[in-house]
């Protein structure tokens, strides 16, 4: 099962909505930040998919030295290029897959982005989630490259206009400023109707920037589809809980624990977790440290019963060391196997990220 990252600012449209002083205006994946300082990419989603898909225009903006340098996105070139490497990542050109669909598009665009009032609310929603995100992002990146306006891919003076019209219910005596909120609705509403469309043709879902959500809601609830965000959000979540820093400090780690045979016990958890809505919290972190000490306890009081029966087979003639290493091995085997199974993601995870010595 795969799933494809959006590319903020796609629309399929020939004017698209992009300023290059910004840059959040165009072919950009959803970016995160790390407490060291590090811009990433949510690598918690090769741990619920098996591949991701990434717009070949979005992959080659952030391998090309000088736009990483310039914005602090090093750490994401290096993981992308492993990931590609290691057969992980996908490239689709987002544009060219959705040509045969820009007129009729252009009709939907149009008609759902004519009644402003309509979509005020989920506007609302949506700025107030991006005021938020763009104010975590700067508090780990003293540069400030996602500056902190209020409406994005905009300038400064025109996000101050739209910002008000949107806390306003789009009320105003000036014709013009209307004109620019129904013109930034209508390339929203493009960008959503694009990935949606995009989602059809690769026969997968999506990942997109979180103020986008409220959007999706209300047009997946309108015609009785449900928005499948919240999947994402718990790999999220369980990612949080148990790597809060690896991820985005050595990408070498994602790609060995991602190659590593046991990946499908973390793969099966998360399904199943997922199905059953479990909250990765602190009560489910303490609970699993407490279950693999207690296996790890038995492992060692078996470890010396083990020993003590299989004492014997060490006195006989020529074969009793070999002989008792072996009885020990296989039946230290037997119980791993019992008890460990339960528990192989997260041992799995141990061995690649140190998350305690066992």
């Amino acid at each position: 099962m795969n799933i494809f990252l959006t590319s903020f600012g796609s629309t399929g449209l020939e004017e698209e909505f992009t300023y290059k002083d910004n840059p959040l205006s165009r072919s950009i994946p959803f970016i995160s930040a790390s407490d060291e300082f590090k811009y990433t990419l949510d690598y918690s989603l090769l741990f619920l998919f098996d591949q991701l898909i990434i717009d070949s225009k979005s992959y080659e903006k952030f391998t090309d030295n000088v736009f990483t340098s310039n914005y602090g996105f090093n750490s994401i070139r290096e993981v992308l290029i492993l990931l590609y490497k290691e057969g992980y990542l996908i490239l689709k050109d987002y544009d060219n897959i959705i040509s045969t669909d820009r007129y009729l598009l252009d009709k939907i665009n149009l008609a759902e982005s004519a009644d402003v009032g309509y979509w005020i609310s989920t506007l609302k929603e949506s700025n107030e989630i991006w005021r938020h995100t763009v104010s975590l992002l700067n508090e780990h990146d003293n540069r400030h490259v996602f500056r902190n306006i209020d409406v994005r891919s905009r300038t400064d003076t025109e996000a101050s206009i739209l910002a008000e019209l949107i806390d306003s219910n789009s009320k105003s005596k000036n014709p013009g400023y209307h004109d620019l909120l129904k013109n930034y609705l209508y390339q929203l509403i493009s960008y959503i109707n694009y990935n949606i469309a995009l989602s059809r043709h690769l026969n997968c879902g999506f990942y997109d920037w979180s103020d986008m959500s409220p959007f999706y809601d209300k047009k997946f609830l309108s015609v009785g589809i449900q928005n499948r965000q919240e999947e994402v959000q718990q790999a999220q979540e369980f990612t949080k809980l148990f790597l809060p820093c690896e991820l985005s400090s050595n990408p070498i780690n994602i790609i060995k624990a991602l190659n590593d045979r046991r990946v499908h016990y973390l793969r099966e958890m998360l399904s199943d977790a997922i199905k059953n809505k479990t909250k990765f919290d602190k009560d489910f972190l303490c609970k699993t440290y407490k279950d693999v000490l207690k296996i790890e306890m038995k492992k060692a009081r078996t470890a010396k019963i083990i020993s003590w029966i299989t004492l014997p087979l060490g006195s006989v003639p020529f074969i009793g060391t070999p002989l008792q290493k072996a009885a020990e091995e296989l039946s230290g085997l037997a119980f791993s196997g019992k008890y460990e199974n339960k528990f192989e993601w997260f041992y799995l995870l141990n061995e690649h990220f140190n998350l305690l010595d066992i």
